[in-house]
């Protein structure tokens, strides 16, 4: 999905209609990714993975952290939503959803795979040698 996303955002040409059960299929695979990467980037939790850190408390979390959580969320029903596409949605349109999610999607998981990684570079210099 994503390569094809890649494909339609370069060329700006979407190499035909994107069909209702494709766009099904493919938020369906998004969203199980989606839930996937933060035990794959190596967190316990989806909020450690999205703010780096368990909050003690969610109610006081400072905006720019409640912001990032809720766009997180906002992922995954962006996802769901395109699901729900039919055979007379604008295919056009549904592929331009595509690409703003992935797009954007690509661009807040490049930050926490940085909050990954400094993390784990913490982690490794406490270990002894």
């Amino acid at each position: 999905m994503i390569e094809v996303i890649a494909n339609w955002s370069e060329t700006g040409k979407s190499d035909g209609l994107v069909p209702a059960m494709y766009a099904r299929n493919a938020a369906s695979d998004l969203t199980e990714l989606v839930a996937k990467l933060p035990k794959v980037s190596g967190f316990d939790s989806e909020i450690e993975f999205v703010l780096g850190y368990k909050p003690l408390y969610l109610g006081l979390l400072p905006d720019p952290d409640s912001q990032d959580l809720s766009a997180w969320q906002g992922f995954q029903g962006r996802a769901f939503r395109n699901a729900a596409a039919v055979e007379t949605d604008d295919p056009h349109e549904l592929r331009r959803e595509w690409i703003d999610l992935v797009h954007e999607l690509a661009t807040f998981v490049a930050k926490r795979r940085r909050i990954a990684k400094a993390r784990q570079h913490g982690q490794d210099r406490r270990k002894p040698s």
